[in-house]
């Protein structure tokens, strides 16, 4: 009877030190998976303090990019000519005289080979603009061959040469603040040659849409955008849309390139560029573009029949 009594008490302890064990083992894994919580919640409350930061910085950056420094820097460069605003439309005389300006102060700045002057830099940024123009690159056939592709991704370095490509590199590089006036300015220059005749003659907007396509929808020009300066990146993307834009105003569109996921995409990117110094009034014209082709099914106008 007495061992009888001891086997059930062993087996009654048994039982309790097994129940008790695994209370206090729930207990244990409650604890452990709260206080992983509040450590997660720390963890995020962390990353959000510093993503907080980094927005502050970027804003602070963005400031002292559009600050008296800046100022001074482009009234180097333009002088008294009229400061390049996007979307501004200025005379056929203003607009020669802001590209000149900004050349002569290339030339300042000692750009190019030896004692190269404005017209001299003015000359061989017309040269390059002939050539590009005459050799453009593959916008839809880049991917029939390996040939075709190579060509699209080394189409500068062969269409404008090394020293040339070097000096754009340095001007893009080292000149962040003239960067977005000069880009208006070039802009407006190449999409007035029908309203300014008697200037120097530049690419016809066939020969804009080509480089836009490019740029926009082949591995060529993405390659070559993602290995710029992500400011370039984005500016490019928004020029290159409004030459689509215009092309398929004129209905020159003839490689029926979309322009919808063209604008939403370059609106992302813009809005993602802080440090822009006209980035209102250029999501103001993605805006625009983007009510245009809402009320446009088909996204573009009926494309040209012969390139």
């Amino acid at each position: 009877m007495r061992r009888v009594i001891a086997v059930v008490f062993v087996i009654a302890a048994a039982a309790a030190g097994y129940f008790g064990y695994d209370r206090f083992q729930k207990w244990h894994n409650q604890q452990l998976e709260q206080a992983r919580q509040e450590e997660q919640q720390q963890v995020r409350a962390k990353l959000d303090e510093l993503e907080n930061e980094v927005a502050a910085l970027r804003e602070d950056l963005a400031e002292q990019k559009g600050g008296p420094a800046a100022e001074a820097k482009l009234k180097e460069v333009y002088g008294d000519a009229t400061l390049p605003v996007p979307g501004q439309d200025v005379s056929c005389e203003e607009l020669d005289k802001q590209v000149r300006a900004f050349f002569a102060y290339l030339a300042q700045k000692g750009y190019g080979q030896g004692q190269a002057g404005a017209e001299d830099l003015y000359s061989a940024f017309l040269e390059s603009l002939d050539s590009l123009a005459a050799h453009p690159p593959a916008v839809t056939a880049e991917l029939k061959d390996l040939a075709t592709l190579t060509q699209n991704v080394t189409h500068f370095y062969k269409g404008m040469g090394k020293e040339r490509i070097n000096l754009a590199r340095r001007v893009l590089r080292d000149e962040p603040e003239t960067l977005e006036p000069a880009m208006s300015t070039l802009f407006q220059w190449l999409m007035a040659a029908d309203r300014c005749p008697g200037q120097d003659a530049r690419p016809s907007l066939k020969a804009s849409y080509e480089y836009a396509g490019f740029f926009l929808s082949t591995l060529g020009g993405r390659s070559y955008l993602i290995r710029r300066d992500s400011t370039v990146q984005a500016l490019t993307q928004y020029y290159s849309v409004l030459v689509l834009d215009r092309a398929n105003d004129a209905v020159l569109n003839r490689h029926g390139i979309d322009i919808r996921p063209q604008i939403q995409a370059t609106a992302r990117d813009i809005a993602g560029q802080r440090g822009l110094r006209y980035r209102p009034q250029y999501l103001a014209e993605l805006d625009r573009l983007q009510a245009k082709y809402e009320a446009n099914p088909g996204g573009q106008p009926e494309t040209a029949s012969t390139p």
